[in-house]
């Protein structure tokens, strides 16, 4: 079965602590959210490393700021197929590690 995903450019819109405080006391979330976690380190890209994860219900949200939409789609397949999740809210930021005016520019053409 396949997770669906939301995708939220608001972190404020899910209540953090409450489901923080839930993952803490029910053993099979923090399973869960360990599977999680152990799934984006396996992939081997340092900018997932730095994300978190929270689990509630069926619902896994995914939070932290990535450098680039590769790692954000990246972290979405990474835990899509974790037992028990039915339901990915993405929180996941995207942010350049320099602004676009800075960035170098071929002066080869």
């Amino acid at each position: 079965m396949s997770a669906q995903t939301i995708s939220t450019d608001r972190p404020g819109d899910l209540s953090t602590r409450q489901i923080s405080v839930a993952a803490r006391s029910i053993p099979e979330e923090a399973m869960v959210v360990d599977a999680a976690i152990k799934e984006l380190r396996s992939r081997g890209y340092v900018g997932l490393r730095t994300l978190t994860c929270e689990y509630h219900e069926g619902m896994l949200i995914l939070r932290g700021v990535v450098s680039s939409y590769f790692l954000k789609q990246l972290a979405r397949e990474a835990v899509h197929k974790i037992e028990k999740v039915n339901m990915i809210v993405d929180a996941v930021e995207v942010v350049a590690s320099q602004p676009l005016e800075q960035m170098p520019r071929d002066t080869d053409s």
